[in-house]
Formats: structure tokens, sequence, C-alpha cells
């Protein structure tokens, strides 16, 4: 969520929700404003990119400025950088989130069948709503949740017997500023893969009973989408 705020009046103007791609517009009034972000597990200003004008291929940054509009250019879209909040989840918290998940996943497929068997035994309008909340929330849960499957995967596995290893943690970091980006807990045949943005990235790999890995520098100049997915081999300790 985008707040702009108006600096003398000190209210809000107006807000936006940043679609998909993380991008959002303001056409604006005349004035003086600041942008306030809030989202969920990040925080702003960002105190990695403290003082940075461009971040890669990213230019005029926001760290919290005021924002001067006048008018022969109503419109701002400042790049935001948003830094993970908290401290690094640990291998049995993600499992325990991905399981949690796949649960959310199961329970709101089973709220459509149910639901979908009441109306069949006792038609109503009240219960034909209740099937397409139901619906709509289970579409919602795909489209935005659920993570996007990457057309190629990367394997982690054992060094020496060459058997993928499952639950494994791949963490992702911007190579500049050593950001955690993303984290994911590979299936039971090893696999993972990260959908990314042009930059430079390092990922590392670790799992209990194994040595921890780090990838070489990845560099990803696609503008729209890159895929990591490197395969890895790990050492049993």
């Amino acid at each position: 969520m985008v707040r702009l705020i108006n600096v003398q009046t000190k209210k809000v103007v107006q807000s936006r929700v940043t679609d998909k791609n993380g991008r959002y517009l303001f056409t604006l009034e005349p004035g003086k404003y600041i942008l306030e972000v809030q989202k969920s597990g990040f925080a702003f200003p960002s105190s990695l990119l403290s003082g940075v004008q461009s971040d890669g291929r990213k230019l005029d940054i926001y760290h919290g400025e005021e924002i001067t509009v006048n008018e022969d250019d109503t419109d701002i879209t400042p790049n935001i950088p948003l830094d993970p909040s908290g401290v690094t989840k640990t291998p049995k918290r993600i499992i325990w989130e991905k399981r949690l998940r796949i649960l959310q996943h199961a329970i709101s497929i089973i709220g459509i069948v149910t639901t979908l068997a009441a109306l069949y035994i006792n038609p109503s309008a009240l219960i034909a709503g209740f099937l397409v909340i139901h619906i709509v929330i289970f579409v919602g849960f795909i489209r935005y949740v659920k993570p996007k499957k990457p057309k190629q995967w990367g394997i982690v596995y054992e060094e020496h017997t060459k058997k993928p290893i499952g639950k494994a943690v791949a963490r992702l970091f911007t190579k500049k500023y050593n950001k955690l980006v993303a984290t994911q807990v590979t299936d039971n045949k090893g696999r993972y893969a990260f959908l990314v943005g042009p930059n430079e990235y390092y990922v590392t790999y670790d799992k209990t009973g194994y040595g921890e890995q780090t990838s070489s520098s990845i560099q990803i100049e696609d503008e729209k989408e890159g895929i990591i997915s490197k395969d890895i081999g790990l050492d049993k300790k």
C-alpha cells in the first residue's frame, strides 16, 4: 500500500495498491507531497539503500523525501525500495509455512466441494452466494498467494550419490547489498527456482546434516522476468 500525503495539511490525499509487478501511479495537483509505504514483512524507508540514487537499472530511488509537483509534471512514480523486516527464518519455520499454505489450499477446495453439495441437496440463493464467495477466495489464493510455477527447475542433490535432496532451503540475495529477496524449500525431487527481475544475485543452500553452499554471482539481464535455477551439490557431513 502506497499512501500520498500532503506536506502542508499532513492528510492522506490518495492511496494505491501496487499491481503484481509493484507498479503504481499518482496524478496530482501542484504541491508538495511525501510517500509512505506499508507492506507486511517489509520496512520503509530502506536502510540498505539509504542515500543511494540508483539500484542497478532502477533510477530515482525514493527514501521518504519531500516531492514537489508542478504544473508541467503532475505524475509521480519514484522507485521505492523496501527492506525485509525481522530475522532470517529457520528451515523448520519455512517448511511449516509451506505446509500451512498447502493446508489452506486443501481447506479452500473442501469448502467449495461442501458448498456445492449443499447447493445440490438444498438449492437456495443464500447457498449459491456462499459458493460464489468460496470460488472467488480460491481464485484469489491461486492468483495472488500461490507462486507461479517456473518453466525450468534447479536441482539440489547429494554430491556423491547424485540423489535429490528434499526440504533443502535455498535463499536468494542481491549481490550488491546482500539483501535477502526470497526463500524456497526444495520439493521431494530437490527442485527449486526463483523468478526474478534484472539484477545481480547469489543463492545460499543449506540442509541439516549437509554443508552449506553459496553459488557464484548470477547476472540477470531480462527486463521482464528471469529464472534462477542452478543445479547444486551438497556434501554430507
